[in-house]
């Protein structure tokens, strides 16, 4: 289906990070959104071209995107990549010149900017750095997706303030160079982004995260608009607004998940409205949830409700007020231990139920738990 552009958004966001705001001044942007409501698409079809729109050099990395390798690893590639994408450019620039094999002049005064094949810094700054002598005079900005995954080793919160000390370094310089650097730092989850700016010892401590604004009405007119047309002279198929807008609510606001009841929409019976297989398609999610839920240990399944329930609130697991609230769920006679309790959240960890983005802390994988177990 044709995009739905955000272009006002995208324009809001660069205004913000250059500086141009009146609201906000910030040099980095931390954006929360739960997962399947555009935020990908957000980024790559619109933020991305109104950054480039500017003369940005703009690098996009997924920390989701390869679990064999670190969050610094996958940065350092980014901007290894980048940085051979600019090189390419000034050696067609500079055959386009006359001069071959990328240097220019002798001896002390000789300007080399190629880089060589297996010269892949193993540092985020080293990695920048190389960059930047192939970037003079361009705004940077870097988007770093999943971004909370660097919370998941010491390796990847290394790297975060690896690029505090690069944005601050550029925001002292950039009166100077003309080179500025910006960061843009989404996540499926405000509490675990949150993490990458609420506690003092976090890199981006005192930024705040934004909650990145859902698809409203106005989407659905594009959208039935669109199926509509597509559909032609199928009457009987034709989307009302009444119906579809309702069944974009019940699922969440999410497009992606529209489109999945609009496949299965096509299929139905006539007298079957899109709200209605959206219904169908909510039971079933929650139905999943509980099947996952009731496969656990009664240990396991009491202490991920109790983690789930208090993942807003600054929860000790493995303290006597947290024992007593695991207990509070079983039999009387379980005998709970810390020990025992380090052995469920393990086992709870393995089945990426519960992630760990700082010592001692614990949150759930997916919110959707959150909201099982408030209904419960």
């Amino acid at each position: 289906m044709k995009h739905y552009p955000r272009t006002d958004l995208a324009k809001r966001y660069c205004d913000t990070l250059s500086g141009l705001s009146l609201i906000s001044s910030t040099k980095n942007l931390f954006l929360a959104a739960p997962r399947r409501v555009g935020k990908t698409q957000f980024i790559n079809n619109d933020l991305i071209p109104e950054a480039q729109s500017r003369g940005w050099l703009v690098i996009y990395v997924d920390l989701w995107s390869d679990q064999n390798k670190s969050p610094s690893a996958l940065i350092c590639e980014a901007l290894h990549q980048k940085s051979k994408e600019m090189e390419g450019r000034l050696l067609s620039t500079a055959r386009s010149a006359g001069i071959a094999g990328g240097q220019i002049g002798a001896g002390e005064f000789k300007l080399d900017f190629t880089i060589p094949a297996e010269d892949v810094p193993t540092s985020v700054s080293e990695s920048y750095q190389q960059l930047k002598e192939r970037a003079k005079n361009h705004t940077v900005m870097l988007v770093v997706d999943e971004a909370q995954q660097a919370l998941s080793s010491d390796d990847g919160k290394k790297a975060t303030f690896a690029l505090k000390s690069i944005r601050d370094t550029s925001n002292q310089q950039i009166d100077q160079a003309g080179h500025d650097f910006v960061l843009v730092f989404t996540g499926s989850q405000r509490d675990k982004l949150s993490n990458l700016c609420s506690p003092k010892t976090s890199a981006f401590y005192g930024s705040s995260v934004e909650e990145f604004p859902l698809l409203d009405s106005n989407f659905i007119e594009f959208f039935i608009y669109a199926v509509n047309d597509a559909i032609g002279s199928n009457a009987a198929k034709k989307l009302k607004r009444e119906s579809t807008l309702g069944a974009f609510q019940i699922l969440g606001c999410k497009p992606d998940l529209l489109i999945d009841a609009l496949g299965k929409y096509m299929l139905e019976p006539i007298e079957r409205s899109i709200q209605d297989v959206a219904l169908d398609m909510v039971r079933s999610a929650a139905f999943e949830i509980e099947t996952t839920v009731n496969a656990l240990t009664p240990i396991q399944r009491a202490i991920f409700k109790t983690i789930t329930l208090n993942s807003q609130n600054n929860f000790a697991p493995f303290s006597s007020n947290a024992i007593s609230q695991y207990a509070a769920e079983l039999p009387e006679n379980t005998n709970l231990t810390v020990s025992t309790v380090q052995a469920a959240i393990s086992a709870l960890r393995d089945q990426s139920l519960l992630w760990q983005p700082s010592s001692g802390k614990y949150l759930p994988e997916d919110s959707s738990y959150l909201a099982y177990f408030r209904r419960r």
